[in-house]
């Protein structure tokens, strides 16, 4: 199931309906540092990095980085 678009088709209808029932003005997301193909599909859906948080989660013992993506309307 991976690469087919599945999760970039729900990260848009999601963001859609929250702008459009919640009027909201800005949508934040974190991904790790390492995760690319969700980094990919917030980008494709309009996202823009707006940092990088070095040692921002604990996971597994270790601390990891993670970048910060926001969709602002």
């Amino acid at each position: 199931l991976w690469g087919q678009g599945i999760m970039t088709s729900v990260i848009s209808r999601v963001c859609e309906y929250a702008v459009a029932s919640w009027k909201l003005v800005r949508i934040t997301a974190h991904v790790f540092d390492f995760n690319l193909a969700s980094a990919r599909v917030l980008e494709k859906n309009g996202f823009v990095c707006e940092g990088h948080l070095r040692k921002h989660f604990l996971k597994d013992g270790q601390f990891i980085d993670s970048k910060l993506y926001a969709l602002v309307r």
